[in-house]
């Protein structure tokens, strides 16, 4: 259940650490799936020439790659103090659920986005408008090419 925490004033921006947020979770491996999808993704979104889709191929094998997938994607603040933490989906290429921490550190649950929403962050949705205490809004795009900004409830039902 995402429950609602009080924001202690912190106005300051120098830089000083004021609190470590830590949640335990398992560290994933990447497999030769995951890189596979990825090479894949990258191949359909440059879409290189015929000639040259092998050497574009072999050189994205022949990145280093890490042994474990990233922990998080991305981090926002709520207007309620709250911190949002996208946990790293698959290989990288869908969007991940949400982790949401109270301002004193403690979790609060998981917040898993609907499917469709507008891909604004590389192809994902990202509300980095605000965050607000029931809903997250984020900018469609019609058929017109016209941007809408929508408003999505946060449903704070049980958990999982």
């Amino acid at each position: 259940m995402l429950i609602q925490g009080q924001h202690p004033a912190q106005e300051d921006i120098d830089g000083i650490l004021r609190r470590i947020i830590r949640r335990t979770v398992s560290p994933r491996a990447v497999t030769s799936e995951d890189i596979d999808r990825y090479v894949q993704k990258r191949i359909r979104d440059v879409d290189p020439l015929p000639e040259e889709r092998g050497s574009y191929e072999r050189s994205i094998r022949a990145w280093d790659i890490a042994e474990t997938m990233p922990a998080t994607r991305w981090i926002c603040a709520d207007s309620q103090g709250n911190v949002w933490v996208e946990e790293f989906d698959k290989e990288g290429l869908g969007q991940g659920r949400f982790s949401v921490f109270r301002s004193d550190g403690a979790w609060l649950g998981h917040v898993d986005l609907p499917d469709g929403l507008p891909e604004t962050r590389g192809g994902l949705f990202q509300p980095w408008v605000e965050i607000g205490p029931d809903y997250i809004p984020g900018v469609w795009v019609d058929e017109f090419g016209v941007e809408q900004v929508r408003l999505y409830e946060i449903n704070k039902g049980s958990e999982d």
